[in-house]
């Protein structure tokens, strides 16, 4: 039979250390994997217009933006009031339909969105209207 074999090798599971003797240098360096889970984690994508170099990370946010360069602006056929972004008229709209989506059950004042009538609740509730 063979002798075990025995290595003077030591394995580490840990992060590298720098053994540097100046103690600023002396940090935790992340091994290649670390960094690059670490980074994807902290980098969002990134958008730039070429017209006026604003930089954006939400891409409907940009294509909004872009909208508004090239003057393809959703028109309200009412007021002529323009909007970037389809939602926004539909939004809206319901000011000059009065069909609104959401409505007090206090004081019938109708809402787009449901965190408005929230608000207004909270407050119609209370008896100081908004």
């Amino acid at each position: 039979m063979f002798p075990p074999y025995q290595s003077n090798k030591k394995f580490s599971t840990g992060p590298k250390v720098n053994h540097d003797p100046d103690p600023v240098q002396a940090q935790v360096k992340p091994e290649p994997v670390q960094m690059i889970r670490h980074l994807s984690g902290r980098l969002k994508k990134q958008y730039l217009c070429l017209k006026c170099n604003k930089m954006f990370t939400d891409k409907k946010n940009y294509d909004d933006h872009i909208r508004r360069h090239a003057g393809l602006m959703h028109v309200c056929k009412y007021c002529s009031r323009c909007f970037a972004s389809w939602r926004g008229l539909h939004l809206h709209l319901p000011q000059h339909t009065g069909i609104y989506s959401f409505r007090c059950g206090k004081c019938n004042k109708g809402f787009s969105l449901r965190r408005k009538l929230e608000k207004h609740e909270k407050k119609c509730q209370s008896g100081s209207q908004s």
